[in-house]
């Protein structure tokens, strides 16, 4: 995998945050396999700031390698974040994210952005 791509996600607080991610291989079409990596996620609010959530794909992390599926091998990672959460960030807020996928020693960033927290008005 080469640099990390840039993408900034919105997440209303109080609601479920849920995004797939699909990484491809530089011919933009062939999925990158994930079979045997990991992955894991941090939110804050800037960078070295404070933590706001920490994801991995750990059983319940909040990150599933393989999408819904569970096929590692069609590129996809799953961010799922409950509502129960997010109802607990603070908002309006605009922290920092990054996402990273690890195979043995091997760390990749393969996204990095802006995390918008949207206040909820109705709870």
């Amino acid at each position: 995998m080469s640099g990390a791509g840039i993408h900034n996600f919105l997440c209303d607080q109080g609601a479920t945050f849920r995004k797939t991610i699909s990484l491809k291989q530089s011919d933009g079409t062939t999925a990158v396999d994930l079979s045997g990596y990991s992955a894991r996620m941090k939110i804050k609010d800037e960078v070295g700031g404070t933590l706001i959530k920490s994801l991995t794909s750990a059983a319940n992390g909040g990150l599933t390698i393989g999408g819904g599926a569970g096929n590692a091998a069609n590129g996809e990672i799953d961010i799922l974040i409950s509502a129960t959460d997010t109802g607990s960030f603070s908002a309006p807020q605009t922290g920092v994210y990054d996402i990273e996928t690890v195979t043995g020693s091997t760390v990749d960033r393969i996204l990095q952005g802006k995390f918008i927290i949207n206040p909820e008005v109705t709870d």
